[in-house]
């Protein structure tokens, strides 16, 4: 059987996971090192750049990440990520 939240207290539950990062040097490293986050716009590269550090150091059980930007599912499937929604190609 399904649960259903209320949208707020949902809400809430996912405020409470957000960690913030700072954009250093290790940051660009990633970026650099990764050539799949060339096909990427900017952000979107750097967002990955944050997700493959955070799992190398903070977070190493498989991380989830949302996106309906197409591109942006394709590297994330090619860097290991769980992806959601899912894509089939």
């Amino acid at each position: 059987m399904a649960r259903y939240f209320d949208s707020s207290v949902l809400l809430s539950i996912l405020l409470e996971e957000i960690t913030l990062g700072v954009f250093d040097d290790r940051l660009i490293d990633i970026i650099v090192a990764k050539k799949e986050l060339a096909r990427c716009r900017t952000l979107d590269a750097v967002h990955l750049a944050t997700a493959i550090g955070f799992r190398e150091n903070i977070y190493p059980e498989r991380l989830t990440l949302c996106t309906f930007d197409q591109t942006m599912k394709r590297v994330a499937k090619r860097l290991k990520f769980h992806v959601l929604p899912d894509i089939r190609r």
